[in-house]
């Protein structure tokens, strides 16, 4: 048994503590999903339900194996009767990560990118070319990123270059999210009124607070990596459950309303315009294939 004062340690130990903590968190927010999925909204397809389904079930599983491997390092490192059983910690991205802790990044970014293909689908061709663009960068950003972990044996900065790249990849998702709603709820309040169009200021909170969680975890692993701070190990070992419970946010949240705003017709105060009304009234929540004719999907 290893000296449990020993400070090499108590990081470790910490960070395994928090992501029990976090894990928690994922199992609940898990718990509120598959309640509004099983219960079946009704504007939404059976495809996009058991599509869901199998999607949040796939987190619950990634972040359970995460804390598994994160309890497995931790107890082996501090109690061990030979040594051939110890895992050494050095706080490398490669020495201690989870198996799947990759799976569990592209896990999130599809589903953010997944969330922007449906958002830019039926805006204008052009809006709708340079999204797809860049969506295909960035998705192509966090193939990268991931396949940067497995040659850390290579390129001494993989780690490095992989935690930047995703970052950088979710502060677009997070740009692109917040532009196309903020410009639907701009077009809303000047056809509608200024009291229309509030309900997106509280998805576009959602979805950039989702992107942020794994910004902030990311770079501050970063960091203290580089500059050989113990403390890494909270955000490392957080992570995983961090990447989990910022795509079940976002899963929530199409979930609970599967439409942000309910087509509130405009008070008679307002001209109304039917023929520009018709076509942006309204801006979904689900996927492309539970498009109605002349509404926008989200």
């Amino acid at each position: 048994m290893r000296n449990l004062d020993n400070w090499a340690f108590f990081w470790p130990f910490l960070g395994t503590l928090a992501s029990t903590m976090a894990y928690v968190i994922v199992i609940s927010l898990y718990y509120n999903c598959f309640l509004l999925l099983s219960k079946g909204v009704p504007v939404s397809s059976p495809r996009t339900r058991r599509f869901l389904l199998t999607y949040i079930s796939l987190l619950l599983v990634l972040s359970t194996w995460s804390l598994v491997q994160q309890l497995y390092v931790i107890i082996t490192s501090l109690f061990y009767l030979d040594s051939s059983d110890t895992v050494i910690l050095s706080g490398s991205w490669l020495t201690e990560f989870p198996p799947f802790l990759v799976l569990t990044i592209w896990a999130a970014d599809s589903f953010m990118i997944w969330r922007c293909f449906v958002l830019f689908h039926n805006t204008s061709t052009g809006y709708r070319i340079m999204a797809m663009v860049l969506l295909l960068l960035i998705s192509l950003a966090s193939l990268g990123a991931g396949l940067f972990l497995f040659i850390s044996n290579l390129f001494v900065y993989s780690g490095f270059l992989s935690a930047s790249i995703s970052t950088t990849a979710n502060i677009m998702l997070s740009i692109m999210i917040a532009s196309r709603l903020l410009r639907h709820q701009k077009y809303l309040r000047r056809v509608l009124g200024v009291g229309h169009g509030s309900a997106y200021t509280r998805i576009i909170t959602m979805c950039v607070e989702s992107c942020a969680l794994i910004v902030f975890f990311m770079a501050a692993y970063t960091i203290m990596f580089n500059i050989g701070c113990n403390a890494q190990y909270i955000p490392f070992f957080l992570l995983p459950h961090i990447c989990v419970i910022s795509a079940l946010m976002i899963v929530s949240r199409v979930a609970q309303g599967t439409e942000s705003t309910a087509t509130i017709p405009p008070p008679s105060s307002v001209v109304h315009r039917p023929e520009s009304v018709h076509v942006e009234e309204n801006i979904r929540f689900v996927g492309p294939f539970t498009t109605e004719i002349g509404r926008e999907s989200v």
